[in-house]
């Protein structure tokens, strides 16, 4: 059954911020921070990482879960500065090959984060470092992330790269 209509074909970082805009929105965060891996070589595999993308057409409960991680069932938020949110944007996931999945960053509103303010951060389970839960207090919630984007999907009954923000 369709339950969502994609307006054109996302890329990986897109469709990594819809799962993310989807996460934050669920969870009353502030943002969230995804990880991209379908750049990552054979062997290195990330569960909790973004690795399909939507295409222009029909979205049904296989295409969506296509682009969904593999891991579900408990998300963390964590608080966290604008600038610490930033630097792990910028440094990526390391899942100890010593080669960093990268992150897209999908904020309430679609804006920017501040330096110096606090934010809620929604992170996939299994998408950070036990260094960076225990630094920013991270608190595990039950929810699903594939009934989370699906009802998402449904609420919104078209996506288009560039839209879709909470508020």
């Amino acid at each position: 059954m369709t339950f969502c209509e994609s307006t054109a074909d996302f890329t990986l970082e897109e469709t990594g911020v819809l799962v993310g805009t989807a996460l934050g929105s669920a969870a009353g965060a502030d943002a969230a921070l995804v990880p991209i891996g379908s750049f990552y070589e054979e062997g290195a595999a990330l569960k909790a990482c973004i690795t399909g993308r939507l295409y222009q057409g029909a979205v049904n409960t296989d295409i969506a879960n296509t682009v969904l991680p593999g891991l579900d069932g408990e998300y963390a938020l964590m608080t966290m500065t604008g600038a610490q949110v930033k630097e792990l944007v910028r440094t990526g996931f390391d899942a100890g090959s010593g080669r960093a999945f990268p992150y897209v960053l999908a904020v309430r509103g679609g804006g920017a984060l501040e330096d110096g303010e606090t934010y809620q951060v929604a992170f996939l389970m299994g998408s950070y470092t036990e260094e960076t839960g225990r630094a920013f207090g991270a608190r595990t919630e039950k929810g699903s992330i594939r009934t989370i984007f699906r009802d998402w999907l449904k609420e919104q009954g078209t996506v288009s790269p560039g839209g879709g923000y909470w508020n």
